[in-house]
């Protein structure tokens, strides 16, 4: 009787275990990432202290592999905006690529700001501490996200870097998008992830 007691207990815990190892990878996120710079007739991957020109333009690539919602926000002197107002509440499926804003649309930088910052997060849950703080309008004080910002952590992340080298597309955005796709990098860590540039716009 106390033998089958034991094996029962030992099943129980091996059951136990097994549920929590499951657990822990289930709460991992990991998701592909890179911004994109247009400038004249380049392409390049944006890097954190990179020094642009007012008119770059810029697109985001994002590709969660799994479902996460994903929260974009740059920052100026002044303000931080919101750029994804219309989908902070949605859940983008497991392995879709995100384009934002478009598959063919970009952002551009403007001569208003010296040293603009964009901050990507990604999440397995809905981040309603980001929800409530844009609850009035896409814009608030720049002061406000910042001090949120620096809240937030990234747990084990791991960055797989690729070549920076600028390559050239005659016009052609699915091209330029296909190519850029190879230079996007894996960012992983628990619960959520936060990746942050800081950018000179030169006059």
């Amino acid at each position: 009787m106390k033998r089958l007691t034991i094996i029962c207990l030992l099943l129980i815990l091996a059951i136990s275990l097994k549920t929590i190892s499951a657990q822990e990878i289930t709460d991992k996120i990991k998701v592909k990432m890179g911004v994109m710079v247009h400038s004249g007739n380049k392409f390049e991957r944006l890097k954190s202290k990179d020094k642009l020109a007012p008119g770059d333009e810029f697109r985001i690539f994002l590709q969660p592999l799994q479902d996460a919602y994903l929260y974009v926000i740059i920052t100026d002197e002044n303000e931080s905006t919101l750029l994804t107002p219309t989908v902070q509440k949605q859940s983008f499926k497991a392995n879709k690529m995100v384009y934002l804003p478009s598959e063919a649309e970009y952002y551009s930088f403007d001569n208003k700001s010296k040293n603009p910052g964009i901050a990507i997060i990604c999440s397995g849950k809905r981040n309603t501490q980001i929800e409530k703080l844009f609850a009035s309008g896409t814009s608030i004080e720049s002061s406000k996200w910042q001090a949120f910002e620096t809240k937030l952590e990234t747990e084990k992340q791991d960055l797989d870097e690729k070549s920076d080298k600028p390559f050239v597309i005659a016009g052609n955005v699915r091209a330029a998008n296909d190519d850029f796709m190879n230079k996007m990098y894996m960012l992983s860590g628990k619960d959520i992830l936060l990746k942050t540039y800081d950018i000179q716009i030169k006059k």
